[in-house]
């Protein structure tokens, strides 16, 4: 009783896929190739959990966020002066949440600005894309006592504002 060896009358069949394995093996052996500088890292990442934070920390509105989000308290409220087709501003109220975020206009007039600050009582103002125009007198040092400036990041620059030493009725 003894086994016949193995007649195999398609050879032809045998060779293709053996082809395509070695292809295959070829573009996993490049693909390990080309990504070994980026394993480090990866391995790195997720073993300290940090998986989501990579994109974060390459893009500088981001990392501007994040300097923004080490001084700002999380009770504290903010005004964001950003257009809102930009994309930025969900950006922004995503990376600084659970610091309440009010959303206006960049060239919103210094009257509703102010109004604005006092009602919701915002402790900082962030404007994105450079000071309004017509708001540039009263946030440019010495001119208000309410408005300080803070710090310029890639996310915008950054006022502390005093809203009880904005009294009285704002007009234009």
């Amino acid at each position: 009783m003894g086994l016949a060896p193995r007649q195999n009358p398609d050879g032809r069949r045998d060779f293709v896929v053996t082809i395509i394995l070695v292809l295959w093996l070829a573009q996993v052996g490049w693909l390990i190739w080309w990504f070994a500088p980026e394993g480090q890292d990866l391995i790195n990442r997720l073993l300290t959990g940090q998986i989501g934070a990579a994109i974060r920390q390459e893009e500088p509105f981001s990392q501007g966020l994040a300097e923004v989000q080490e001084i700002i308290p999380p009770a504290a409220t903010y005004v964001f002066l950003d257009r809102y087709e930009a994309g930025k501003e969900n950006k922004a109220r995503y990376l600084l949440y659970p610091r309440r975020h009010i959303l206006l206009r960049p060239r919103i007039r210094p009257a509703p600005l102010f109004d604005r600050l006092v009602r919701e009582q915002a402790e900082y103002l962030i404007i994105r894309d450079g000071l309004p125009p017509a708001a540039r007198y009263y946030l440019e040092p010495p001119n208000h006592p309410a408005f300080q400036y803070l710090m310029e990041s890639k996310a915008g620059t950054v006022y502390v504002v005093r809203p009880d030493l904005l009294v009285g009725g704002f007009y234009d």
